[in-house]
């Protein structure tokens, strides 16, 4: 469990991580052109994923730490299995997202 906590903490940061660069990106974009990036079509909805997947990754994350000590074994396997069906989609999408803009 001990081993666990310490992924999940790590797991949580790459989620901070990616959210906070990707907030920080369109940011800097605005402030620079006064304008975020012109994206169309599959690239919003690329984008839209990637940010749910990452909402949704440092939601079960933190939710991992805070409660996985009353959880079952299975429970905290389904949390593991989303957060890994979480990272896939988002790294598929940021692949889209990289294609159509």
């Amino acid at each position: 469990m001990k081993q666990q906590r310490r992924l999940a903490w790590l797991v949580l940061g790459g989620w901070v991580v990616q959210g906070v660069s990707g907030a920080t990106f369109g940011a800097i974009s605005y402030a620079s052109f006064g304008q975020f990036p012109e994206i169309h079509g599959i690239a919003v909805a690329a984008l839209l994923l990637k940010m749910a997947c990452a909402l949704a990754g440092a939601s079960v994350s933190a939710l991992l730490l805070a409660r996985a000590s009353s959880w079952t074994e299975g429970q905290r396997r389904h949390a593991w299995t989303a957060l890994l069906a979480f990272a896939a989609t988002a790294l598929i999408a940021a692949a889209f997202l990289r294609w159509f803009s």
